[in-house]
């Protein structure tokens, strides 16, 4: 059985991994900092846009790039079980999980 190198995928897929992880964290102290701020509307609407950015952030990771680095894992693995298009209809659906799932968000 003769296996495919995902290896820059895995990488690349790491990289975003780690990128969105770093700026979760920023947006989680932003989020602190503005409740710890006097009540008022502009602070209020800071908050909404802080999460709705959090929000966004996680499912982006859970949704797509997690799916993703499994997607390529297997692949790497067991190159056999996938045919022509098969990447681009799992990306595809994982994009469409994404899609609802952000909307679902709003």
């Amino acid at each position: 059985m003769s296996s495919i190198s995902t290896e820059p995928q895995t990488i690349a897929i790491g990289v975003a991994r780690a990128s969105i992880e770093v700026a979760l964290v920023a947006l989680f102290d932003k989020l602190k900092e503005l409740e710890s701020l006097a009540p008022s509307e502009e602070t209020s609407t800071k908050i909404d846009i802080t999460k709705l950015r959090l929000d966004t952030l996680v499912k982006v990771e859970n949704h797509l790039l997690a799916a993703l680095q499994d997607l390529y894992s297997d692949l790497g693995k067991n190159p056999t079980n996938f045919g022509p298009g098969a990447l681009t209809a799992a990306t595809d659906e994982r994009d469409g999980q994404l899609v609802a799932s952000l909307m679902q968000g709003l």
